[in-house]
């Protein structure tokens, strides 16, 4: 697959938006949207904080390793699924996550409880939007985890959990299964294959379909040249809608947020004025930088300019949740996950993201989906070594009780020689 990134977060940084004032056409009168204030309190807030705390940390690692791609994450997908392996981690292995997560305050029964305070309310905000959250834990059949680790998941992320015999080469396509259906076929095959020592798999699953409050009208749909960084153009379909929405002017960016449904989801587009600007301005984009487009946003009757959009996104997450500090847990010397089982040692082998997204006239279309593979180093006998001497070589022949060197010598060809 080819990487095509982007990040939910920046949505659509780096494309063409077009965002201006209009004085020519009548916006779009907004009716009642029954926009339902979404009741949090300071525990929920610190939190959801930490969570866009750690969605911006998690943005600029990868940004680094993919600087001219797209980038499309979901860091809530991301923190869920850690989210759920933090209850099973110990000691530096659980500060670490803790603290890579944006949680070194809280303590673990708070950081549960708002997991399911979001898991039960985000999902029936609003009737036009479709918001799903599903998580599985897929458990090596034959091997013993602790009931309550089993129950905490259960009971506070909702969790499935399923034994599977992980060497029937069917499992993989069992857990793909659970993931095609989990978000609505729009991905369906993660995993490639199970390794031998892996033994359990902790997977957030999400499927975001969200009507635009103001739909873009077919008829309007234009070919336009999408204008790229390095200098590059290509054709896109851009579609068109004048409406009144949240709107930032500056110097150096102008913002459009866009609404779904009733209004509680929107899609935020964020593009500096000048292209030269844009990686310094990606740098910059932090969580301060976001709250404060979201404090001076004002509405406005724009007139705005989308190109449609379609694609898939994956990759392995492992190097930039290293960088943000949790090394310790893909460490299998040193990663402690004591509280899933006290049979064999576990460490993080993978944390593997997968998204899809589609954007059109008439709304987005988004879905995630995070594995964190765990795994064992002692399942098996150790590899069997092979020294093969197929290139020049030096011998020697002694006596061990002595030590006494009898004799020595080098290959440089093999020779059969006949005397």
């Amino acid at each position: 697959m080819k990487r095509l990134i982007f990040s939910f977060s920046v949505s659509l940084c780096c494309l063409w938006l077009a965002v201006g004032c209009s004085i020519d056409r009548t916006p779009l009168a907004q009716e009642d949207s029954g926009y339902k204030t979404f009741p949090v309190n300071s525990l929920h807030k610190k939190v959801i904080n930490a969570n866009n705390a750690f969605a911006f940390s998690l943005f600029s690692q990868v940004n680094q390793v993919n600087q001219k791609d797209n980038v499309f994450i979901s860091p809530f997908s991301v923190s869920m699924a850690l989210g759920m392996a933090l209850n099973g981690a110990n000691g530096q292995t659980y500060s670490a996550m803790q603290n890579t997560l944006g949680f070194s305050e809280m303590d673990e029964q708070s950081i549960n409880e708002t997991y399911a305070y979001l898991y039960q309310n985000l999902q029936q905000l609003d009737p036009r939007v479709t918001f799903q959250i599903a998580n599985s834990i897929w458990c090596k059949k034959g091997s013993d985890f602790f009931p309550e680790f089993l129950a905490v998941n259960r009971q506070y992320f909702n969790a499935e959990v399923r034994d599977l015999n992980f060497a029937d080469p069917q499992a993989v396509v069992t857990i793909n299964n659970w993931i095609a259906q989990a978000t609505n076929q729009k991905i369906k095959k993660v995993l490639d294959e199970i390794p031998p020592d892996a033994v359990m798999y902790l997977i957030n699953a999400l499927y975001f379909n969200g009507l635009w409050t103001y739909q873009f009208p077919e008829d309007e749909v234009q070919q336009r040249v999408f204008h790229q960084i390095d200098g590059q153009s290509a054709e896109c379909s851009m579609m068109f809608v004048t409406c009144r929405i949240p709107a930032l002017f500056e110097e150096r960016i102008q913002v459009a947020q866009v609404p779904f449904g009733q209004g509680n989801y929107v899609m935020t587009f964020i593009m500096p004025r000048r292209m030269d600007d844009f990686n310094e301005y990606l740098l910059n984009f932090t969580q301060n930088e976001w709250t404060r487009i979201q404090e001076n946003l004002k509405e406005d009757s724009c007139t705005i300019g989308l190109p449609k959009l379609r694609f898939g996104f994956k990759a392995l997450l492992n190097e930039p949740l290293k960088k943000l500090g949790m090394d310790i847990a893909f460490d299998p010397v040193h990663a402690d996950f004591s509280r899933i089982t006290d049979q064999f040692p576990l460490f993080i082998n993978r944390v593997i993201h997968q998204t899809f997204i589609e954007v059109s006239e008439k709304g987005a279309e988004a879905a995630a989906v995070t594995i964190v593979e765990m795994m064992t180093t002692t399942i098996g006998p150790p590899p069997i070594l092979s020294l093969v001497f197929d290139r020049p070589f030096v011998f020697v022949i002694s006596e061990r009780s002595t030590g006494a060197v009898l004799f020595m010598g080098k290959v440089m060809k093999p020779l059969w020689e006949e005397f």
